[in-house]
């Protein structure tokens, strides 16, 4: 803020100087778009499972950082299963469905589906049209962001060998094989469990009262299990405990034809994403607040009959900077999330979740100038060294 100096005891001078207060007001205020003037766009995200993607969409859209840029963003659940043909880590033939039909709606001419909500796997898989979308931003499981195992509160069990013969909730891929590793490396493998499949949107009831023994838990879920205070984490980090690398999960896609021809609008969506991680950042309590604005009619009764207290520092410190990496940057950060991608891309086909996975080097903006990726150690040797 600045301040006029005018000369004292002047009339003329203080018409003047309200005529210029009046005029950088009015200045001020047309320079913010009028709601009927915002452009309206919609991010369609998995109705059965939350994204932290999903979670800087709802902060953007709340904290008036999509209106801030011009823009109007709703949110719209898709419900229609897409799912990958491969193998469970337990060797089973199964359908892993990883996109709930977001990335097929994004990849349609006309579609409502502007923007979309994905996984790594799913285009990994052979999924997707990656002629018709673009890659924005991918963030991942690892080194400042993990899944834990979590057990309630007034459960009896202390160590990972105790889970033998209990019910597992497991969720997304990564999870299963954070968990397969964890459980070999204690003399044990998923068979020796019952598997419950799930997301983080299914009922926690069935979690808090221990009718399952335990759960692997990450963003936005984590942050609720770890606020309501009735849980407790019975071992912490197991992607980096028993897998060992980073491993690149949801994605942000964008119609390819809309990019190529609103390039402005897209840098807009991008910036007011930017803002809202940034938020989180600053700010990590907000993301219970979000899954419950976004997910909390789901639970209602979980959350509630409990008598919910928020123990937002509890969640918070568990949060971290979770990796959200712009693939439009062309960065050194860029080429390391393809090498964690092409890494994660090896760990399926050689537990033979996938027979094979496609490259997706083009597709996030790598240009094969950059050289190939650095040799990581074998899963094998990283979890024994750790």
């Amino acid at each position: 803020m600045f301040e006029l100096d005018f000369p004292k005891h002047s009339s003329q001078n203080t018409s003047m100087k309200f005529k210029i207060i009046t005029a950088l007001l009015v200045l001020s205020f047309s320079q913010t778009p009028s709601a009927k003037d915002l452009k309206k766009i919609n991010l369609c995200i998995p109705k059965g499972r939350s994204e932290f993607m999903e979670i800087l969409g709802v902060i953007a859209r709340d904290r008036g950082f999509f209106e801030k840029q011009g823009i109007q963003v709703k949110l719209v659940s898709q419900a229609r299963l897409a799912g990958i043909k491969g193998r469970s880590p337990q060797g089973e033939a199964t359908r892993h469905f990883l996109d709930y039909g977001v990335a097929d709606k994004v990849s349609g001419n006309g579609s409502d589906c502007t923007y979309g909500v994905s996984t790594i796997e799913f285009y990994l898989s052979g999924g997707g049209d990656r002629s018709k979308t673009k890659a924005l931003y991918v963030s991942s499981f690892g080194d400042q962001y993990d899944t834990h195992i979590m057990v309630p509160k007034k459960s009896k069990l202390k160590s990972i060998e105790q889970l033998r013969g209990k019910t597992v909730r497991l969720g997304q891929l990564p999870t299963f094989l954070a968990t397969a590793r964890m459980l070999e490396a204690h003399g044990m493998s998923l068979d020796d469990v019952k598997v419950s499949r799930g997301n983080g949107n299914d009922k926690f009831g069935p979690v808090f009262e221990g009718k399952i023994a335990a759960t692997t838990a990450y963003l936005p879920s984590m942050a609720f299990f770890l606020a309501t205070d009735q849980m407790r984490v019975l071992e912490a980090n197991i992607i980096q405990k028993y897998v060992g690398r980073r491993i690149p999960h949801s994605l942000l896609i964008v119609n390819a034809k809309y990019a190529e021809g609103h390039s402005k609008e897209v840098l807009k969506f991008q910036t007011a994403m930017k803002e809202a991680h940034s938020y989180i950042v600053r700010n990590p309590e907000e993301i219970f607040h979000a899954y419950i604005r976004s997910k909390g009619s789901l639970f209602k009764r979980e959350w509630r009959s409990n008598n919910l207290t928020v123990n937002i520092e509890k969640a918070a410190s568990f949060v971290g900077d979770v990796p959200f990496v712009d693939l439009a940057s062309k960065s050194e950060s860029n080429f390391g999330t393809y090498c964690d991608v092409e890494s994660y891309a090896s760990e399926l086909v050689r537990r033979k979740i996938l027979p094979k996975t496609s490259d997706l080097r083009g597709w996030m903006g790598v240009p094969e100038s950059a050289g190939k990726c650095p040799s990581v150690p074998a899963a094998d040797r990283i979890a024994k060294s750790n």
